[in-house]
């Protein structure tokens, strides 16, 4: 089982470096003040900056910018490639990937906050979801949830329902994300455990992979998971500040 850091370790850029066996996981606050979100810009893509201008709403457009001008200063450090000579390609699914280069990512958006994933050669997904009160969390996990599942959540305290649905969506989303799969297709054909402390992948009907599915520190009214194809020694998590 890896070793997973309990808080989110505020470091400056250069204080990581990424290790064999290693997945790292940066979180970022889009909406904190002190962002240089212009210079961030000038690190985009055609593409991407096309991507920024489409937002109706300026602190989309920011929230976007940020998120994905860190990214190129991550894998920057990673690759030891300038930022905006990184180039990207997609799968079916829009799954980005480095055209060059074995550093594998993966990138989570929700509202203002941000997770960043890096190994050095594993596939990787990871996912953040904010807890919504409203959601009708057992409507959903019949339609998306695999039966042991449903029935995992349907016996949980109503008290504790909304947190555990959202535990079970953010470990399926990181595997599914990991694989390059939309959830819509393939969320019913496995089963990951909803318990706080044990987020195994318990059984998948058409994967024999190996698989690690790792919680994440705590972010207020957020939940998170983090899934890397084989073993990982250690996840460690860093917060990056402006």
């Amino acid at each position: 089982m890896a070793h997973v850091d309990k808080s989110w370790d505020h470091q400056q850029l250069r204080a990581a470096s990424l290790g064999p066996g290693e997945a790292h996981v940066w979180y970022v606050d889009t909406d904190t003040a002190g962002w240089p979100v212009a210079d961030l810009a000038t690190l985009l893509s055609q593409d991407e900056t096309t991507r920024a201008d489409r937002f109706k709403f300026d602190h989309l457009k920011r929230r976007y910018t940020i998120s994905h001008g860190v990214l190129r200063q991550l894998l920057s450090r990673y690759t030891d490639t300038a930022p905006n000579q990184l180039q990207f390609v997609h799968n079916q699914n829009d799954k980005p990937s480095l055209a060059c280069g074995s550093v594998q990512f993966n990138i989570s958006h929700s509202r203002h906050e941000t997770l960043l994933a890096f190994t050095a050669t594993q596939t990787i997904g990871v996912d953040l979801e904010i807890i919504k009160d409203s959601v009708s969390c057992l409507d959903i996990a019949r339609r998306f949830f695999s039966a042991a599942e449903v029935g995992v959540l349907a016996a949980t305290p109503e008290a504790e329902q909304q947190s555990t649905f959202f535990r079970c969506w953010t470990r399926k989303e990181a595997y599914v994300k990991a694989r390059g799969d939309g959830i819509a297709a393939a969320a019913s054909t496995f089963t990951v455990s909803l318990e706080p402390d044990r987020p195994s992948l318990i059984d998948s009907i058409d994967d024999d992979l190996d698989w690690t599915l790792a919680n994440l520190p705590e972010i207020e009214s957020f939940k998170s998971a983090l899934c890397v194809r084989g073993s990982v020694d250690r996840v460690r998590c860093f917060a990056m500040l402006p």
